[in-house]
């Protein structure tokens, strides 16, 4: 009987396999950004596949003994839940993450019963490579379409550093390969392709984690060894002082490459780094960085004397640096969490004298530094499965009774089935989402609200879903009811779009102290922002603030927007025609 459920449990794990490395390589249209078909149909698999694994696991307890480390990250899980509750963190991301844990502890388990083999989960992470290069070949050829509005080579992405960062990490498993099997042709076509497309997407921190590999294969060679343990001190002090001038001047090399870019970084990290001085323990809420961020962001600028930092400074999504965005969300504890992560993988790979798992942890964990990977699925997706292929291995487990396993399996169950429901429901709701866009297309302003009401337990936190839902009662000139919608979507996000909608319902409503204040707002997250003065501009002349509309207009002639366009040529000329006739 066990044996017949453990082939039937091996099928359905490689197809849900399968289909969790189609669902965070493409986009399935469904949803209103790609990012959510991604993450929620990774969440709904996981959960599938852990419902699938515990049942098992309930019928047949005959498997020995269980991982401490399977526990540890387990109450990672359990933090990130109980810490969302409490500060009302933001669900989607909460679930994505959950989601990420549980599924590092079924694969784990599954390999480790022998279900799922390491080499099938390596040759997944090499098909989800090698479509990436046929995209990005194709793109580079006008084959086919670039799926990024600002990038002509992107692969399935909209962001081709993500793409950039996956395929560097997939390098260690073609070194392996090349190193250790016969036919190995087809495994150099593809480490030439990845460093062809690492030179033509131009990632700065892809070269930075590409040297963090290059280093943890050189450092951890046999001759390396020999030759530094032959070598005198002055030998020793030669050679490191000879690679900190490397990294030195290499790090300059990479910050001139984009140097506007990486100013805005450094005040990313400066003003982040303050943020979590400030509220050190509790965070603001997972999921919760973009809103909190920018109206930091926004103090900040209000308290500062015009610099080029207020020239650089735009919309802020991401903290590029995963640990200080760990901090800010989840406080030091969950700072401490993810960073405890990285260093437990990378002392099992250490300890199992995995080379190939700890120059991708080693790389990974050194470029969470510079840009985003948690929020770059496919790139978790690889460092979850060598999580999980770490601890499978490990020999830190412990017996439990039979009725114990049970009891864990069951509960495994239970969770996989709460989460599995929940995800449903969201699905649902951002189904029903992108329908009511269609509808308001159509001038449908009542049957898409209505719509949108019926869903909006269902949808949670949605920012999207919630500024949408206001959009349709703007639009039937509901402002009364569009505002505390808006309200409520403004408490998950800062995005400028929906304070421009809060602006107008206020404008509508006469209420015009908090229209000027919500276009404030705008202007002072983006200091080179011409629209939203020229907005509180025309707001100030309707009102009889003549001398506020004054000083608004000679804001927008003296600002440098970052991009030049014929608005903002229109803003600045209208403004210098108020000022000519307000004399």
């Amino acid at each position: 009987m066990y044996t017949h459920m453990a082939k039937l449990l091996r099928v359905l794990s490689i197809i849900i396999l399968i289909l969790i490395s189609i669902a965070i390589t493409f986009d399935s249209g469904i949803f209103v950004y790609p990012s959510l078909s991604n993450t929620l149909f990774f969440s709904i698999l996981v959960s599938l596949l852990t419902l699938i694994t515990a049942f098992y696991a309930i019928h047949n307890t005959s498997y020995e003994k269980v991982s401490i480390y399977s526990c540890i990250v387990f109450f990672w899980g359990v933090y990130i839940l109980l810490h969302c509750y409490h500060t009302n963190g933001e669900y989607y991301r909460s679930l994505y993450l959950i989601s990420s844990i549980i599924y590092l502890i079924t694969l784990s388990f599954l390999i480790r019963i022998q279900i799922i083999n390491i080499t099938f989960i390596k040759n997944i992470l090499l098909c989800i490579a090698i479509i990436q290069l046929v995209f990005m070949l194709g793109q580079s050829l006008n084959i086919i379409d670039s799926y990024s509005k600002y990038f002509p080579i992107s692969g399935t992405n909209e962001n081709p550093n993500t793409n950039a960062i996956f395929i560097l990490c997939c390098l260690p498993i073609l070194i392996e390969r090349i190193r250790n099997l016969d036919k190995t042709f087809i495994y150099k076509i593809l480490f030439g392709c990845i460093l062809l497309f690492l030179f033509i997407l131009k990632c700065r921190t892809a070269y930075i984690g590409g040297a963090i590999l290059l280093a943890t294969y050189l450092l951890s060679g046999k001759r390396i060894h020999r030759f530094w343990k032959k070598s005198n001190y002055i030998r020793r002090a030669l050679l490191l002082s000879l690679l900190c001038t490397t990294i030195f001047f290499t790090g300059i090399h990479i910050y001139q490459i984009k140097k506007d870019s990486a100013d805005g970084r450094l005040l990313i990290w400066k003003l982040s780094t303050e943020m979590v001085a400030k509220n050190p323990i509790e965070g603001y809420g997972y999921g919760l960085f973009e809103r909190n961020y920018n109206l930091k962001q926004a103090s900040y600028f209000c308290s500062q004397p015009s610099t080029t930092e207020h020239q650089n400074a735009s919309l802020v999504a991401m903290a590029y640096n995963d640990y200080l965005e760990q901090a800010i969300e989840g406080g030091i504890t969950g700072f401490i969490w993810y960073l405890g992560f990285f260093i437990l993988l990378g002392y099992l790979a250490i300890r199992q004298k995995n080379r190939e798992a700890l120059a991708i942890v080693l790389a990974i964990a050194i470029m969470a530094l510079f840009n985003f990977i948690y929020a770059a699925i496919t790139t978790w997706f690889l460092l979850l499965n060598y999580g999980a292929i770490l601890l499978a291995a490990s020999n830190n487990q412990f017996s439990l009774p039979t009725l114990i396993k049970r009891l864990i399996s069951i509960i495994f169950c239970c969770i996989a089935s709460i989460l599995l429901y929940h995800q449903c429901r969201v699905i649902n709701a951002q189904i029903g989402l992108k329908k009511s866009i269609g509808l308001i297309k159509e001038r449908r302003f009542e049957e898409a609200g209505n719509l949108l009401a019926r869903l909006l337990e269902q949808a949670s936190t949605s920012e999207a879903f919630l500024t949408q839902y206001a959009n349709s009662l703007a639009k039937q000139k509901r402002y009364e009811e569009a505002i505390p919608i808006y309200k409520k979507a403004s408490l998950y996000t800062s995005n400028i779009s929906l304070y421009y909608r809060m602006a107008d319902c206020y404008a509508h409503l006469s209420q015009y102290s908090d229209a000027l204040t919500t276009l404030k707002t705008i202007a002072a997250i983006i200091p080179t922002n011409l629209r939203s003065r020229y907005q509180i501009m025309c707001l100030q002349r309707h009102i009889q603030d003549i001398e506020g509309a004054r000083q608004t207009a000679l804001e927008i002639i003296n600002i440098s927007p970052k991009v030049y366009n014929p608005k903002a040529e229109q803003y600045k000329k209208q403004a210098r025609e108020f000022l000519e006739h307000s004399k």
